[in-house]
Formats: C-alpha cells, sequence, structure tokens
C-alpha cells in the first residue's frame, strides 16, 4: 500500500494532508478494503521518505474522519464492518520463542559449529546488545535558551538523550517532537500551553526551577545603590533576573535588561556599572568584543553569574519517571 506513492514538497497542499488524502482516494477505488491493516507510522516514514511526526500527524487526521480505527497492541486499520480482526495467536510467545531458538540451533549445527561455540557466539551477541541498547529519549522545551542550557546539564545522564527545543519552534511546529520520545520535561510556566499544542500528553512533565543559591547570594551581597546592567542573549532571561532583584527588594539601581545583539559599544556599557548580571554561560552567545569586557569586567568581580536549577522535588519526580521507562 502507498508504494509508488510520490510526496510533492512544492504543492501547497500539506505533506500530511497528501498523505490523508491518497489513503482516502485508495478507499473510494476499492484498493483498501475494510479491515485492511495499515502499516506502522515507522514502516510508512521508512516507505515514503516522510519523518514519523508527519505520518503520525495524518494518521491521527484519518482517525478523526472515522476512516481508520486503532487496536491497542494490533495496528490501525480501515474502518468498516469487521475493521479490526480478531486475531488467534496459534501459539504462546513463549512457545514461538522455543521454536525460533530451535531454528537457530539447527541452523548453526548445520554449519559445524560446537555446543560451546554456539554457546560463545550468544555470550558475544548478547554482549553487543546490549553495548548499543537504544538510550531513554528525553525531550526539553523552554522558551529561552539560557534555562534549556542550565536544564540539559542538570539532567543529562549517559544512558539519555536529550533533545532540546525552544517554545516558539514548538508553537510554529507541535510536531517538531517526534512521537518516539520517552519524556518531555517543560517548567511549570509552560505546562498548560504545551498540552494544547503537541498529541503526547501523558509524557510531559512540569518542573520547578529556582535560582541557584550561589547566584542567590552574590546578588544579596550587591551593596545598596549600586549601578547594575543585565545582559543575556533572550529578553526572556533578561526579564526572569530582574524579577528575582524585585523579589529581594534590593536597592540598587538597575537598568532595563538588555540583550547581547543590541549592545554597540560593550566597554562603555560595562564601565558604567558597578555590577553586571549575566547567564552562566554567557560566552556561549556573545561577540569577541563583548566577550573581551565581559571578561575584563569579571577579572574586577563586577561580574555575577545567574543560573537556574530544578528544584529537588522535581528532580526526585524526574528520576523516580525515568527509573520507570528503564
Amino acid at each position: 500500500m502507498l508504494k509508488d506513492f510520490k510526496i510533492n514538497p512544492k504543492s501547497d497542499v500539506p505533506i500530511y494532508k497528501q498523505i490523508t488524502n491518497v489513503v482516502q482516494g485508495e478507499i473510494s477505488s476499492g484498493e483498501l478494503l475494510p479491515g485492511t491493516k495499515m502499516p506502522t507510522v515507522r514502516e510508512l516514514s521508512a516507505e515514503i521518505g516522510i519523518a514519523q511526526g508527519t505520518v503520525k500527524r495524518a494518521y491521527d487526521e484519518l482517525e478523526i474522519l472515522g476512516v481508520v480505527e486503532k487496536a491497542q497492541g494490533k495496528g490501525t486499520f480501515i474502518k468498516g464492518t469487521g475493521a479490526v480482526p480478531q486475531l488467534q495467536p496459534i501459539e504462546s510467545r513463549k512457545d514461538r520463542a522455543m521454536i525460533a531458538i530451535d531454528n537457530m540451533f539447527d541452523e548453526l549445527e548445520s554449519m559445524g559449529f560446537s555446543s560451546q561455540e554456539i554457546n560463545i557466539f550468544l555470550e558475544l551477541k548478547q554482549r553487543e546488545r546490549e553495548a548499543r541498547r537504544e538510550k531513554i529519549k528525553v525531550a526539553l522545551v523552554e522558551c529561552n535558551p539560557e534555562v534549556m542550557h542550565n536544564l540539559v546539564e542538570q539532567i543529562r545522564t549517559p544512558d539519555l538523550d536529550i533533545y532540546p527545543y525552544l517554545l516558539e519552534d514548538i508553537r510554529s511546529y507541535p510536531y517538531k517532537i517526534g512521537e518516539d520520545v520517552d519524556l518531555i520535561i517543560t517548567t511549570a510556566t509552560h505546562f498548560d500551553e504545551l498540552q494544547e499544542l503537541i498529541p503526547q500528553r501523558d509524557k510531559i512533565m512540569r518542573v520547578a526551577l529556582s535560582l541557584t543559591t550561589s547566584s542567590v547570594h552574590d546578588m544579596l551581597m550587591i551593596p545598596p545603590k549600586s549601578k547594575v546592567g543585565i545582559a543575556s542573549d533572550s529578553e526572556r532571561f533578561g526579564a526572569m533576573i530582574l524579577k528575582e532583584i524585585n523579589k529581594y527588594d534590593l536597592k540598587v539601581d538597575a537598568d532595563d535588561p538588555i540583550t547581547f545583539d543590541l549592545c554597540r559599544e560593550p566597554f562603555k556599557w560595562v564601565q558604567n556599572k558597578d555590577y553586571v548580571l549575566l547567564p552562566e554561560e554567557y560566552k556561549r552567545y556573545v561577540s569577541k568584543e563583548m566577550k573581551d569586557a565581559l571578561e575584563e569586567a569579571e577579572k574586577k568581580g563586577k561580574v555575577i553569574l545567574c543560573s537556574y536549577r530544578m528544584d529537588k522535588g522535581s528532580e526526585i519526580q524526574i528520576e523516580e519517571r525515568i527509573k520507570g521507562l528503564r
């Protein structure tokens, strides 16, 4: 099915809609009958060379239209009378496994291998499979790159594949997060919106963030009436830091936050400040001139680095969720 189907990327018709149109056309022509099992999302994606998220969107659309129906553990079928056949397994999973193992032993023995050699091969192959076992896929969604970096560094472990997404990208294309993602982490601020945007609602976890203890300590040590500048890569992060200044009622003269790309005269801007509040990894975002100016200020003790972390409760919940996925 759909073997000869070609996507036209130049068409005004969205790709997922092209897929739904072909399926409906084949139903109308009688090529797809009620009860026909559709290929899996992964299979069709590989067959026609389209992203799995796009194929899934097409399948979701077909289900909403009543064209197909999904049977838990069996697959997706063209809807109609008797659309989902009752599958009666001939043997249990254990029986099928025993048959597969017997066939494997018969094949290896026919090649002249002894039982001891076969056992060695099995052990080696098991080690290979363990070594390339799929990692748990975790998507992170946040509105600014500075906090995103903090989150990535906090949850990074060798058995996780982490995929960071800025919220504005998900707003533009909700299917950007693949269906094969195991867990989606976002901040409490964006949790409700993300639930409205993407279909994988059961995979979303919210976390609470707070400014690190060291950042808070350094901010509280700023003398009253000091001239304070705030610079960041994103407007959102600068606004968060200004909110922290107001939260702790610091008696300082704080300018409105600016973004690095709008600071035309870095050395002059820094010289006019007693203290400068920056994201922890500011060097990732700045030009060479800005970097030189800020490094000089850092040597003079004028720079306060600000970073956010998940609270302990959020950290424990994520650890438990990932433990369950393992």
